[in-house]
């Protein structure tokens, strides 16, 4: 658990390992900056490695929690990344990322809106799920659902591609995005 008003600061190149059922509960500020060359990795344990294996990256809204996550990676979490209610928080911001085989991808909501950009979501049961996002520029490919079960979720200039359905029960809007 990071505590409120407390920095976590992750270097570029850095592999984070979880053993089963753990997570990195954040109420204070999460810095996971990585680059093009050594991005930041978030993932299972436990091997073989498997959707679900670990609890994922929780960022508790209502006591303060805030992120800035770019070239990161998260694999076989439960929900990658949730931004838990309500409104005391954030901002929490994703760019130039990769969550693949998770449960969930994106998930839950804030009561405002956590930004995505240039963000792949690949081969997860779900990839975002829930409310508060506004994602632009990234890639769904191969998830059961693209998006599901969404509100208050705004997509722009994003691709979807090979899911068994693409969007469920999405309300926000849908600009310029591709869906094959």
């Amino acid at each position: 658990v990071l505590f409120p008003d407390a920095a976590l600061t992750i270097e570029p190149g850095v592999e984070i390992r979880f053993n089963q059922n753990t997570s990195l509960n954040i109420r204070g500020n999460l810095i996971a900056e990585g680059t093009a060359e050594k991005k930041i990795t978030f993932t299972s344990n436990v091997q073989p490695p498997a959707k679900g294996n670990w609890g994922g990256i929780k960022i508790e809204n209502s006591v303060g929690g805030k992120a800035s996550l770019k070239f990161v990676q998260i694999y076989y979490a439960g929900n990658g990344l949730s931004v838990q209610c309500c409104n005391a928080g954030g901002p929490v911001s994703i760019a130039d990322s990769l969550f693949k085989e998770n449960t969930t991808g994106v998930g839950d909501y804030s009561g405002w809106a956590v930004t995505i950009d240039r963000t792949t979501f690949e081969n997860n049961t779900n990839a975002v799920t829930n409310a508060d996002k506004k994602i632009s520029n990234s890639i769904f490919k191969n998830n059961t659902y693209g998006l599901y079960k969404t509100e208050r979720v705004d997509v722009t200039g994003s691709t979807f591609n090979g899911h068994k359905t693409a969007i469920w029960g999405s309300r926000g809007s849908l600009t310029r995005n591709i869906i094959a």
